[in-house]
């Protein structure tokens, strides 16, 4: 019996309050730190969208374009957070050449700025087994902005 108060207490401690709101959230690309893809050539004003939801220290951030949850969690006692994601067998275009490629992963920092708004760096990898241009780094600063 007391095992199981004790497992319900802890449970409880991590069901943290976060300040940052669950919603739509616009990302503005704010500084190319590496663009080995060609993806930021000529200079673009790169911009997505992506729902935000927490539960507890648990985060998802899922994109429509392309269709991909990154899935993480806050860090200990703070309002930053890790996130994850990849896609299996998606077709870009990289350098100015279609690629078909065996796999994207997606790392996200953040950090909450307020309730409406986070901030912080993204980094996406292109792995093709060939051709080696398809083969690539993006990696930026981002700042999120929620959708009113």
């Amino acid at each position: 019996m007391w095992l199981w108060a004790a497992a319900a207490l802890m449970s409880l401690g991590s069901c943290r309050l976060h300040t940052l709101a669950d919603g739509d959230y616009s990302l503005q690309v704010e500084e190319v730190l590496r663009d080995d893809c060609g993806l930021m050539n000529p200079p673009s004003d790169v911009q997505g969208a992506a729902r935000l939801r927490t539960e507890g220290n648990w985060v998802s951030l899922s994109f429509l374009e392309p269709q991909l949850r990154l899935v993480g969690n806050y860090l200990e006692n703070t309002e930053a957070m890790a996130l994850d994601g990849s896609l299996s067998n998606a077709s870009t275009v990289l350098r100015g050449r279609a690629c078909m490629l065996d796999v994207i992963t997606f790392h996200l920092d953040a950090t909450t700025i307020d309730t409406h708004s986070f901030s912080g760096s993204m980094a996406i990898n292109y792995v093709a087994r060939q051709p080696d241009e398809c083969t690539c780094n993006f990696w930026f600063r981002y700042r999120a902005e929620a959708i009113q």
